[in-house]
């Protein structure tokens, strides 16, 4: 599967929040959409952020916010819809690793 202008733009923000932290896409997948009128594509992903277990709880928190409440600009394609469908973690002694896992539509422009 090809990368998409949605997840590297996601790739980048995680980047900017996770500092001196593991961020990764651990999972992403991708179908074709449509309606009556549009085009474009379902998307499923999950981000995995590793570190200490304060660290890692604030650069979730910025990454959310950085995703969910920020405007994404893609070339010839509009986010009509970003959600986070749910989270997990992993917490051993001071670290931790938390699954953030999102839903997006995004539609020809």
């Amino acid at each position: 599967m090809t990368p998409c202008q949605l997840m590297r733009t996601v790739k980048c923000r995680l980047s900017a929040c996770t500092g001196g932290l593991s961020g990764v896409v651990e999972a992403y997948d991708a179908e074709p959409w449509a309606s009556a009128t549009f085009e474009g594509q379902r998307h499923a992903f999950t981000l995995r952020i590793d570190g200490d277990a304060d660290s890692v709880d604030r650069a979730a928190l910025r990454v959310c916010g950085m995703l969910l409440e920020g405007e994404i600009d893609l070339p010839g394609e509009l986010v009509a819809d970003l959600v986070i469908i749910g989270e997990d973690s992993l917490r051993h002694g001071p670290l931790q690793a938390r699954r953030l896992h999102f839903e997006a539509l995004t539609v020809r422009d």
